[in-house]
C-alpha cells in the first residue's frame, strides 16, 4: 500500500508529499516510506530491506561493543524469538528502538544533549521514544539506587489501583496520537501480558538484586546501567500484567 501510486505516496508532478500531510501519527516513518519510493518506486521489497538493514545494524553495533560474548548475544536475541515480535511485527516501533539504540554510548558517557538529539530524532518514527529522555536519566548510579525503587513502587501502585492507573493515562493520552489505546484494550478485552513472561523477563533483574554487591564493585557504568534498564523493564511488564500487554507491554 506504502509504494501504490493510486493512493498518492508522492505527487511528483506538484512536488507535494500527499501521503505525508494525510498522516499525523509518526510522520517520519511514512516520510521514509515516500521517499524510498521514489528510487524504488513499487518495489516494497526494498522498503523492508532498508528497514532490516538500520534495525540489524544497530543491535550488532551495540552487541559487538558492550557484550562479553558477541555470538551468544546475538544467538540468545535469535533463540528468544523476540526478533520476529520485534523487526517483523512491531516494525515502526522497532524502527524507532534502533535509532534509539544509538543513544545508548552518549548515555553511558552522560552526553545527554547528544543523547536528547538522537531519541528525538527517534521519535519522529514512533513517538514512545520520549520515554528514554527521563529514563536515560534515571538509570545513571548504582544498581537498585532510590531512583529504582521510587519506579518499582509507582508500579505497585499503579497494580494496586490499575482502575485509577488507567483513567489517568486516558486522561493524559487524550490530547496525544495514542488517545484512543485505553479504549482499544478495554474494547479488545486485552487481559495483559502473561506473568510467565513477566517472570522470564525479570530473571536478569532478580539476578543483579542478589548480585547487587559484586555488580557495584566490578560491573562498572555500562553493567550498572543495563541493570537499571532491566528494573525499568521489569517495572512496566508488571503494570502491563493488570492493563494492557500490547499497550503497555
Amino acid at each position: 500500500m506504502l509504494f501504490n501510486a493510486k493512493f498518492g505516496i508522492l505527487d511528483l508532478q506538484n512536488g507535494k508529499m500527499e501521503y505525508i500531510r494525510a498522516h499525523t501519527k509518526d510522520t517520519g516513518f511514512y516520510a521514509m516510506g515516500a521517499l524510498v519510493s521514489v528510487f524504488a518506486g513499487a518495489h516494497f521489497r526494498y522498503f523492508f530491506l532498508l528497514i532490516a538493514l538500520v534495525q540489524g545494524y544497530a543491535l550488532m553495533k551495540l552487541y559487538r561493543k558492550y557484550s562479553e560474548d558477541y555470538w551468544l548475544a546475538m544467538f540468545i536475541f535469535v533463540a528468544s524469538t523476540d526478533y520476529l515480535s520485534w523487526m517483523y511485527n512491531g516494525i515502526r516501533q522497532f524502527f524507532a528502538v534502533a535509532i534509539t539504540l544509538h543513544a545508548f554510548e552518549p548515555i553511558v558517557r552522560k552526553k545527554y544533549v547528544k543523547a536528547g538529539i538522537i531519541i528525538a530524532f527517534a521519535s519522529l518514527f514512533h513517538q514512545s521514544a520520549l520515554m528514554m529522555l527521563p529514563i536515560m536519566f534515571i538509570v545513571q548510579g548504582r544498581p537498585w539506587n532510590w531512583k529504582t525503587l521510587l519506579v518499582i513502587g509507582g508500579a505497585v501502585a499503579a497494580m494496586s489501583f490499575s482502575g485509577v492507573f488507567t483513567d489517568t493515562l486516558d486522561n493524559l493520552l487524550s490530547d496525544t496520537q495514542y488517545r484512543n489505546v485505553v479504549s482499544d484494550w478495554r474494547y479488545g478485552g486485552d487481559d495483559g501480558t502473561n506473568p510467565i513472561r513477566v517472570l522470564v523477563y525479570s530473571v536478569p533483574t532478580i539476578l543483579s538484586l542478589f548480585c547487587r554487591r559484586k555488580i557495584i564493585k566490578d560491573g562498572g557504568r555500562v553493567v550498572c546501567i543495563a541493570c537499571n534498564m532491566g528494573i525499568i523493564s521489569m517495572a512496566l511488564y508488571l503494570v502491563s500484567m493488570v492493563t494492557s500487554g500490547i499497550f503497555i507491554g
